[in-house]
């Protein structure tokens, strides 16, 4: 019994630290901040979770596809990011 109610512990104070440490959008752009200067800088979407941050940046450039077009903007890659007890982790 005294084991099964030290998991059951272990598991709440888990679940409490994660919640508290929870990194937010500020806390992304320090982990990220190399990145952001570049000349066309990523478009980064935060979702916000009850114990984890999920962030996904996509990158793009801007050409042309035709000569005497405007410039579009043209869709790279993605990376995705899991924030959990106060870093992030590449997926």
């Amino acid at each position: 019994m005294k084991f099964r109610r030290s998991i059951f512990l272990v598991i709440i104070l888990l679940v409490v630290l994660a919640w508290f440490t929870k990194p937010g959008l500020e806390d992304f752009h320090k982990f990220y901040e190399d990145e952001l200067r570049t000349d066309t800088p990523p478009l980064i979407d935060l979702s916000d979770r009850f114990l984890y941050t999920s962030v996904t940046v996509s990158y793009f450039s801007i050409a042309r596809l035709n000569p005497g077009e405007e410039k579009k903007a043209i869709t790279g890659r993605k990376d995705e990011y899991l924030g959990l007890f106060g870093r992030f982790w590449k997926l």
